[in-house]
């Protein structure tokens, strides 16, 4: 018959030395006469007492687990969801004082942020109020104070303010660029300096101006605004040379040429060659002005888009440039086409007067110079009619 404790787990230490020696497991017992049967049968209850309790630990184990694997996917989710939302629970319970702290903190930052945006916006609209005011004063009119009477032409009003002199003109525009120097953002003080450094250059105060002009060079907006940025390191060159440093200013203008800065290249050099051919170096100032030239008669999407140059026309800029390189030398100057219109204004005349199939329709033609004989003689293709001046403007 097999031994009722086969199927227990293995014996421990402590077991096992009972087995193999009772009176050491016992020594205060060592004294007193023992039956050996006696001894085994109760290390052999003890054995099955340790057994007993070690399955009865596995079997509560299993049944926890039971529940788990007898349930479908359903059922095991929601018993996931009902473990997880008890667990969610007891930690709120917790911690619900810190929680309810938190929350007081969220709603009271959001509160203050709503106001700072308001106040913001308030500060950002004021400033540009300013700067308005300050763009208005800039290109007010210099004269009589009298009623502005309607535009001969046009039947328009002119309502721009109107100044005694230049001086209080110059003056009233100062004093708004510095308001909105104070009260406005960085992007609003930028333009103020921007506008309150030509005001100082007009004035004659050009280490002013050229300071204004600093600012905006290291701004944020400069680093935004190419044109911004442009118009400062021109600023910075003019100021130094009606200042009389003319080595300083063609420093600067070297600057500007080297930064790249769009519709600016062509602008930098030819202020160079001006300033190079003022002190009679007419060798260093050539190369400049053919390099100019040749980017602002380059047959590109810019060009003929009429980019503007440094905010002068590019036309304007590349009249400039001729002028002066015909100085130098006249035959370095390319010969405009004939009736002064360049290739790409020859093309545009003549896919305007071309007809079905391309050939020249001669009513168009007709009608074309019918208007240019009432004009006085040819215009460019597309240029608009000159508006006669406001009345009452500045010269």
């Amino acid at each position: 018959m097999a031994d009722p404790t086969d199927d227990a787990e293995p014996k421990t230490a402590a077991e096992d030395a009972l087995e193999r020696d009772p009176a050491e497991a016992a020594p205060e017992k060592r004294s007193k006469a023992a039956d050996p049967q006696e001894i085994k049968d109760r290390n052999r209850r003890i054995r099955e007492e340790a057994a007993a309790k070690r399955r009865a630990k596995r079997s509560a184990e299993v049944r926890r687990a039971a529940p788990a694997r007898n349930l479908d996917t359903s059922e095991i989710v929601d018993d996931a969801m009902a473990r997880t939302t008890h667990a969610v629970s007891t930690w709120l319970r917790q911690n619900f004082n810190v929680i309810q702290y938190v929350i007081l903190a969220a709603v009271v930052g959001g509160i203050g942020y709503q106001i700072y945006s308001y106040r913001r916006g308030i500060n950002v609209a004021r400033a540009t109020d300013e700067l308005a005011l300050a763009t208005q004063a800039e290109r007010a009119r210099v004269g009589d104070s009298g009623d502005a009477t309607p535009d001969r032409y046009t039947g328009l009003l002119d309502t721009r303010p109107v100044f005694a002199t230049e001086e209080a003109r110059l003056k009233a525009a100062a004093e708004e660029y510095r308001k909105v120097q104070l009260a406005g953002s960085s992007t609003t003080s930028a333009l103020a300096s921007l506008g309150l450094a030509g005001i100082l250059f007009d004035q004659g105060k050009y280490k002013d101006a050229k300071a204004e002009y600093e600012k905006v060079k290291s701004s944020v907006l400069a680093k935004k605004d190419p044109d911004a940025r442009g118009r400062a390191f021109e600023g910075i060159g003019l100021s130094l040379e009606a200042d009389g440093n003319v080595e300083a200013a063609l420093a600067a203008f070297r600057e500007l040429e080297n930064a790249d800065v769009p519709g600016f290249k062509a602008l930098a050099e030819y202020q160079q060659a001006r300033l190079l051919f003022g002190q009679g170096k007419r060798a260093e100032a050539k190369p400049l002005l053919e390099k100019a030239l040749k980017s602002l008669t380059k047959a590109d999407d810019d060009s003929k888009k009429g980019l503007e140059m440094g905010g002068a026309p590019k036309g304007f800029l590349e009249s400039q440039v001729r002028e002066l390189l015909g100085a130098i030398d006249p035959s370095a100057v390319p010969k405009k086409p004939a009736g002064g219109l360049d290739a790409e204004q020859l093309q545009r005349l003549q896919s305007e007067l071309s007809g079905p199939g391309g050939k020249i329709d001669s009513k168009r033609l007709q009608e074309l110079l019918k208007k240019m004989s009432k004009s006085g003689g040819p215009a460019a293709p597309g240029a608009p009619v000159p508006s006669p001046e406001p009345a009452g403007s500045a010269p």
